[in-house]
């Protein structure tokens, strides 16, 4: 594990990049332990995140930058896309935890095309994420398979500390420079992250019928109709459904796919379009709950080191204006 040093606060992250190990300039290879996941395609596969001074301050620079025409030809005018960021660890056994809290520095980058979700922070692929998205700006969480995203966003080119904490029972809350932006209720539980870990699988347990290869429909609707005489035609879901014994062949449960295995910065392990548009600077990652006290120092510390103004006017424009989100009180500023 990549451990936190010189931490000042009561609780020590489990893993910490911190902007200061940057190197100077250039391509960035390893951040704090981390490998830098560079673009998997194209003319350039070594392209991944590099260094960008902002105020005097180390960023790592992230990219979603998406193929331009047909690189593959190629043709006239195209180019290879990037999808960059960082493997922080793959955790061979569970890593217990009580809660979890993150807190993130990032900033905005240029539009990009909409996708399901983007990662700035990924446990385990969908144990736990934390991003916003590229095309929207809105902040979005996963969460034991779940995903959320809030109303309010953040605009381009705008510096944040992100920070959220989730309970033992799966609850959380996202800030944004001391704004909260999105809230879940309890769904799951925050007590492991484990690499092994069982998911239940909605769809057929392929194993339950005799011949029937992973993943092959044809062959299992056949096989099903030859022991299921209410079965009388390929995808008969009333009759699947109203089957006393449905259980035998739909649903399973078993180890999660081997790509949800890792914890990343700045997308997930196995999927180019999750990579965050922008950058990234100090990330903290705690195996725990921390208090609103600690939270908020840890945010202020963060906010400090990377040179981003002070967020009191915004939450204080935020009350004026009722609750908008940070993109509502630019509206209304303007």
């Amino acid at each position: 594990m990549i451990l936190a040093t010189g931490s000042v606060f009561a609780a020590t992250p489990l893993y910490f990049l911190n902007h200061n190990d940057l190197p100077a300039s250039g391509a960035i290879a390893t951040w704090d332990g981390a490998t830098a996941i560079m673009s998997y395609q194209g003319a350039d596969p070594a392209a991944g995140p590099t260094v960008d001074v902002v105020g005097g301050v180390k960023w790592s620079k992230n990219y979603y930058t998406p193929n331009v025409g047909e690189p593959w030809v190629p043709t006239p005018g195209s180019s290879w896309g990037i999808w960059s960021g960082y493997r922080v660890a793959a955790p061979a056994s569970s890593i217990p935890v009580s809660g979890a809290t993150f807190v993130a520095a990032a900033i905005r980058g240029s539009v990009q095309e909409a996708t399901p979700w983007t990662s700035i922070v990924d446990i385990m692929y969908d144990k736990l994420t934390l991003g916003i998205k590229n095309d929207t700006g809105q902040i979005v969480v996963r969460r034991n398979t779940s995903v959320d995203t809030s109303v309010g966003t953040i605009a381009v080119g705008q510096a944040t500390v992100l920070s959220m904490t989730v309970q033992t029972d799966g609850s959380y809350e996202v800030w944004a420079d001391g704004v909260s932006m999105l809230t879940g209720s309890a769904n799951g539980t925050m007590t492991e992250w484990d690499p092994n870990r069982l998911s239940f699988y909605d769809e057929p347990d392929w194993a339950s019928l005799p011949g029937v290869g992973n993943g092959n429909w044809d062959q299992w609707w056949a096989a099903l109709m030859v022991v299921e005489p209410t079965i009388t035609m390929p995808w008969d879901w009333a009759n699947l459904n109203a089957l006393p014994n449905k259980d035998t062949y739909w649903g399973y449960t078993a180890p999660v796919q081997a790509f949800k295995k890792f914890i990343d910065v700045g997308r997930n392990d196995p999927d180019g379009w999750t990579a965050f548009n922008g950058d990234i600077g100090d990330v903290k990652i705690f195996g725990e709950a921390l208090s609103g006290a600690d939270r908020l120092a840890e945010v202020a510390g963060v906010t400090t080191a990377m040179g981003i103004p002070e967020p009191g006017t915004i939450v204080s424009l935020l009350a004026a204006f009722g609750g908008l989100g940070l993109a509502g009180i630019r509206r209304k500023k303007s």
